[in-house]
């Protein structure tokens, strides 16, 4: 049996209650906790679990018969398992979690599992072993960061990772070393901005300290942690502290370039030469607000007389919406506003695709190439509909729905994100949020156009024309947010 490898269930059975992964309790004894795990038939290769972050002190049985201790909470502990030792079918781990030693890097003691655990065979053992991060001998000055944050403590997502590791950009360092064991995310994170890990630190090797979880309130104890001196502060061996800024007010955007003018200024470029080629399509958009049916016809109507316009018109919608994306990534990257990316997820597919990349030309790149994927969905779902459906004039009936959803919405869309850009940090907030509320309204614009279009070009029945919009207009955003 191949299995590389499986995460065990995220919910573990304690006593009085069950725990979802990742948890912490206030207990100060002990903790006892169930899992199980099926296996079809007993493995042809050697298999193994893997914890870590689990602890304080965690001793593990398995369908009766004792597997070891581990003391080290964020240390990864690999678990060989005997043949003998598992059965087809239902597999009982037994957990018990206890407080044990204070450990120097490690600010406060806690009974809990705050990462995944898995079985796995030997080939997911070397996946989840690889080195994702490169590794250095020696640096002259090295960000320290711990992967402890404020109220969160050890539930260190993908945010506030990006929020700590913008202070280690602007820093300009290159090393980076932990005090104790970050997760794979936080190291794929390091690892895109170029970060190189330093395991030990040497005589000559000073640390700035990004976050503030020296001083967390759990580490004034005594005995001292290490890197605090009677007084309490810090002693030289563990260098300066860079204290974290806060996410607002926003500064001052100063990076303002020829090739930023040049996408703000686009969108309205073609907004006049559109303007000059067809001043009756400006005549039509005045029903675009108070009488959409109108607005939908005749829109319809001259794209399908007009067939250069067609291709004006997805050209200018290309490239306004990649400038429209590029303002808004670029603001984002700028002024360290992941947040506003990550409304449901930790870490949005979004934030994974512009993390890292704070070059305005690789962001223009990446916009453009996301605006081209969402045009060749369109396209695909026209050639299904044209071949699979026998729909006539699919293919052209979806490309004219998608310009009647963006026009002539989407050039007063990149208005506020230019201001954003632009303006002194202390009137950005407001651009920003009429930013995100401008193309809210626009996205439900967009499907109620976009509704009313299906009945006029192909007379699809309601259900048809709401599977239609959720497959092209709401499914894509659920991706990437």
């Amino acid at each position: 049996m191949s299995m590389a490898q499986i995460p065990l269930p995220a919910s573990w059975q304690g006593r009085d209650a069950v725990f979802n992964v990742p948890f912490t309790t206030d207990a100060q004894g002990e903790l006892h906790l169930e899992n199980t795990f099926y296996l079809d038939s007993l493995p042809d290769d050697s298999l193994y679990l893997y914890f870590e972050g689990i602890g304080w002190n965690t001793s593990l049985v398995l369908n009766d018969v004792f597997l070891g201790v581990h003391q080290d909470p964020f240390e990864p502990w690999l678990i060989p398992l005997a043949a003998i030792w598992c059965k087809p079918g239902s597999n009982r781990l037994q957990l018990r979690l206890s407080i044990g030693e204070g450990k120097a890097y490690y600010p406060k003691q806690f009974v809990g599992i705050f990462r995944p655990a898995y079985i796995s065979d030997r080939a997911g053992i070397a996946k989840l072993s690889e080195r994702i991060l490169p590794t250095g001998s020696d640096a002259a000055m090295a960000a320290a960061i711990a992967p402890y944050y404020g109220e969160k403590g050890y539930e260190y997502g993908a945010f506030e990772a990006a929020f700590v590791l913008a202070q280690v950009k602007r820093a300009g360092l290159k090393h980076v070393f932990f005090p104790y064991r970050p997760d794979r995310k936080m190291l794929e994170m390091c690892a895109q901005i170029g970060l190189v890990e330093v395991k030990q630190l040497s005589k000559n090797t000073k640390l700035a300290w990004i976050n503030s979880y020296p001083y967390e309130p759990y580490t004034l104890l005594y005995p001292l942690p290490f890197w605090l001196n009677e007084e309490l502060k810090r002693t030289p061996r563990f260098g300066s502290f860079i204290e974290i800024e806060k996410p607002s007010p926003f500064p001052v955007n100063r990076n303002i370039s020829p090739l930023l003018i040049l996408i703000i200024v686009f969108p309205w470029l073609s907004f006049l030469m559109l303007k000059l080629l067809n001043p009756a399509l400006f005549e039509l958009a005045k029903n675009w607000r108070q009488k959409p049916n109108i607005w939908v016809t005749a829109f319809l109507e001259l794209l399908s007389t007009n067939s250069g316009m067609l291709v004006v018109l997805q050209l200018l919608r290309v490239l306004t919406a990649s400038c429209l994306l590029s303002m808004l990534f670029f603001f984002i990257n700028q002024m360290n506003r992941w947040e506003l990316l990550n409304w449901f997820k930790d870490w949005s597919l979004l934030s994974q695709i512009y993390y890292g990349h704070p070059r305005l030309e690789s962001i223009f790149l990446r916009s453009l190439l996301i605006v081209l994927f969402l045009i060749g969905l369109d396209q695909l779902m026209g050639w299904i509909g044209n071949t699979l459906f026998r729909i006539p004039q699919f293919t052209s009936g979806v490309i004219r729905i998608g310009l009647i959803g963006s026009y002539p919405g989407l050039w007063v869309l990149t208005l506020p994100w230019a201001f954003a850009l632009l303006v002194e940090g202390a009137y950005a907030p407001f651009f920003v949020y009429l930013g995100i509320c401008m193309m809210l309204i626009h996205f439900f614009r967009r499907i109620y156009l976009s509704y009313i279009a299906l009945g006029n070009f192909f007379a699809f029945s309601p259900p048809i024309k709401i599977l239609y919009i959720c497959a092209l207009n709401i499914l894509p955003y659920i991706i990437w947010f």
